[in-house]
């Protein structure tokens, strides 16, 4: 479960990408599909530029996926990431630290327009 959240992260990552550069010319738009998982975060990392790496200690994680094609064919995929009742340590005090806000945005195009923003110190989990 230690590596779930970021392999979860990544594999939708990967999905956008495909789905964004396979946008069919031809499509008459769709109300999509949507989907949800909800997954064990306990052990999952986060290395911060502070130099301090929060492990999480449990609380869980929700992934909503969804993905549409509007009617001039232009494919729309969002992706939210929610914590629930997550509960970190630094590893080095005995103070026990809440998950409490997360703000990254990354914004994917076929037509090269790739940006993303990331108002925290800290990395997501890796593998």
């Amino acid at each position: 479960m230690k590596h779930k959240a970021a392999a979860v992260l990544g594999a939708l990552g990967a999905v956008a990408v495909a789905m964004v550069t396979a946008v069919p010319a031809f499509a008459a738009g769709n109300a999509g599909s949507t989907q949800v998982a909800t997954f064990d975060a306990t052990g999952a990392t986060f290395p911060c530029s502070t130099g301090v790496t929060y492990t999480v200690l449990g609380g869980s994680v929700r992934s909503i996926f969804h993905d549409s094609i509007d009617a001039a064919g232009g494919e729309h995929v969002t992706g939210t990431i929610s914590p629930t009742g997550v509960t970190l340590s630094d590893g080095t005090t005995s103070t026990v630290y809440r998950l409490a806000k997360v703000a990254a945005i990354e914004h994917m195009s076929s037509g090269g327009s790739n940006f993303s923003f990331n108002f925290g110190q800290c990395q997501a989990p890796s593998d």
